[in-house]
């Protein structure tokens, strides 16, 4: 569970986005780590794991012995908004406040 915890908030802002590292694609990862996130407060799994890249899902699944959306709400996570939001070729990191 514990690696799971840590790669997760990385993973969460995994995009198949062409043409990744512009301004425009730093605000779509906020978003979705942001979109991410209120889910999990909110009690959606379900919505939770559409904000997830299938290997994330994967990950968390495998991790918890759970579907996804059961999975995503036994995560004990943690973090404040997006501090820093890193954009590379096929994925992004979001770096939370604590």
């Amino acid at each position: 569970m514990t690696a799971t915890r840590q790669a997760l908030p990385l993973a969460v802002a995994v995009l198949a986005l062409a043409g990744c590292g512009r301004s425009g694609d730093r605000a779509t990862v906020r978003s979705v780590a942001e979109s991410f996130y209120a889910a999990v407060d909110g009690h959606d799994g379900a919505r939770a794991c559409t904000w997830l890249s299938p290997g994330a899902r994967q990950a968390v699944e495998q991790d918890q012995s759970e579907p996804c959306a059961r999975a995503v709400e036994q995560l004990k996570l943690s973090g404040g908004s997006p501090q820093r939001v890193e954009v590379y070729s096929t994925n992004a990191a979001v770096a939370l406040r604590e």
